[in-house]
């Protein structure tokens, strides 16, 4: 199997770093004030429970709380692919 050129491989990357193709669109659909809290407290709160994650949103941020609840879904990708972003903002801007 030949190896993909520069441009597929940073698709790629780019397809396993942001999935645009798998997000649910109550979340696409959030200003980016809401995504870019919604990305800051997944990848960097390792203590909160996902219920206290869901109630930070709902009742401090303002969150949707289904918006909220299916975004805590992404919260182990956080985790496990240090690359991974839930929003492309360059894209987005």
């Amino acid at each position: 199997m030949p190896l993909p050129s520069q441009a597929e491989f940073m698709l790629m990357v780019q397809n396993s770093l942001y999935p645009q193709d798998k997000l649910p669109a109550v979340l696409a659909a959030l200003p980016r004030s809401q995504k870019e809290q919604l990305e800051c407290t997944l990848a960097n709160d390792e203590n909160s429970s996902d219920e206290e994650l869901v109630e930070f949103w709902t009742t401090e941020c303002g969150i949707a709380r289904d918006a909220a609840e299916e975004a805590v879904k992404f919260r182990d990708t956080f985790f496990s692919q240090v690359l991974f972003r839930l929003f492309d903002f360059e894209q987005a801007a």
